[in-house]
């Protein structure tokens, strides 16, 4: 059987830069020399004005577009395609600025009082999944863009805000899905509240169902994927990887993203999202998305030794790592560093391809047990205030004791890692096992 690009490593950067800050299509091009530079092969391109969130302005042609100040996507994606690098659309699904959510009030999530949910990142608005209004715009929007020559599309989003969602869409949908009303309250001994949790995680999979038909129906070819669940509660936004995995051709999580004190967080963060992502793909590639910044200070870059570690996590537990940071950092040691492994990926994908795992131990992860002992946790990848999430204290204790029984192979890939068996083999280049 053939191996479809997308089932190779990949190397994907997000160098996030704003196509509004670029005067010409001649400045926006000059990104993809950048991007060969530091041996991506892949890239999520947002041809949006994001600033502060969707904005109806569009850097591509649209039928839905509020503005579009130049078309900069089909220059773009030929310059990419020049260069070998294959150009996934970013497009955020669940962030909307204020003004633009005002003008469209039947697109919000709303909290129980019937008042829009207007605090997303300090200041914005969440559309519903459930509105029809939005869920056509955003399917058309799919549909412009797969009339260019795009490789496919990443979903930022979709999920349910936890305080939402209230609006008439909602209420509709559960009540002739439950035959009652959404629940008053949060209460985990309640029938409804249950329900509603369920309603939330059915919402959010079939919205991924529609947009991947979108996509379909013009680009067949096209790959589709979306911002997953990670180590941590799923039941507030909806998203289940097991249920999602089958309108995705890629399964993907922020199991990267790290920041703060990091001598306060789990150095085992990427291989558990690994992992975990494995178990919920059903057999499709996975994706850990690695910020390249201290999350927090969106212009401090990881140190190089940093940024190395993040990536051996990813590569070593079967996962392709994305890289994000801002442009303007670009030319960073972190960022350099991050080349660095891209080129070292580039150079053993034989190896690395279609790799299984020869641990002989499972860890448990119970994602109804997690949400029901987690009622009320906020979604976050921060620790706790004893230094880790719970989710990443009693894993990195186990996993630092199994490790110390491992003996390493001499293959420079495979040294820190014990837990793959390559696909391919080669004299001299092998995995460990345990003592």
């Amino acid at each position: 059987m053939m191996t479809r690009w997308y089932e190779k490593p990949l190397r994907i950067a997000d160098l996030g830069a704003m196509p509004f800050k670029f005067g010409t299509v001649q400045e926006a091009v000059k990104m993809v020399e950048r991007k060969k530079d530091l041996h991506f092969n892949a890239e999520h391109f947002g041809p949006f004005a994001y600033e502060g969130g969707e904005r109806g302005v569009f850097y591509f042609a649209s039928a839905v577009a509020d503005r579009v100040p130049l078309d900069l996507l089909g220059p773009y994606l030929a310059e990419a395609h020049r260069a070998g690098i294959k150009v996934l659309i970013y497009f955020n699904v669940h962030w909307l600025a204020l003004d633009f959510g005002r003008r469209h009030p039947d697109w919000l999530q709303l909290k129980r009082d019937g008042t829009p949910i207007d605090d997303v990142y300090g200041l914005g608005m969440s559309p519903c999944v459930n509105s029809p209004g939005y869920r056509s715009w955003s399917c058309q929007v799919i549909r412009d863009l797969a009339r260019y020559e795009i490789d496919g599309i990443f979903l930022d989003g979709p999920i349910f805000i936890a305080s939402g969602c209230y609006c008439s869409a909602c209420r509709d949908k559960f009540r002739a899905s439950f035959g009652r009303d959404l629940p008053a309250q949060e209460d985990w001994e309640d029938q409804g509240w249950r329900d509603f949790i369920e309603f939330r995680y059915r919402s959010i999979t079939e919205y991924m169902r529609d947009s991947r038909a979108a996509l379909k129906e013009t680009r067949p070819e096209a790959i589709i994927y979306m911002n997953g669940q990670g180590l941590w509660p799923s039941w507030p936004n909806g998203r289940d990887n097991r249920r999602l995995a089958e309108y995705q051709d890629l399964v993907g999580a922020e199991g990267g993203f790290i920041g703060g004190d990091l001598t306060r967080e789990s150095l085992w963060k990427p291989a558990m999202s690994a992992k975990l992502l494995e178990t919920q793909a059903g057999g499709k590639p996975t994706v850990v998305f690695m910020a390249g910044k201290n999350c927090g200070w969106n212009h401090y870059l990881l140190t190089p030794v940093e940024t190395e570690l993040l990536y051996a996590d990813t590569i070593a537990h079967g996962a392709s790592p994305w890289y994000g940071i801002f442009y303007e950092n670009s030319t960073g040691e972190g960022t350099q560093a991050a080349g660095r492994m891209n080129e070292l990926i580039e150079k053993s994908s034989e190896y690395l391809e279609r790799t299984s795992s020869i641990a002989r131990v499972g860890l448990m992860w119970a994602r109804r047990g997690l949400a029901t002992t987690s009622r009320g946790s906020a979604v976050t990848s921060r620790p706790s205030p004893g230094g880790t999430s719970p989710s990443t204290c009693w894993t990195s204790r186990l996993l630092r004791r199994s490790l110390a029984t491992m003996r390493f192979s001499s293959c420079p890939m495979w040294r820190a890692c014990p837990m793959r068996r390559p696909a391919a083999s080669s004299p001299g280049c092998g995995t460990g096992v345990p003592s």
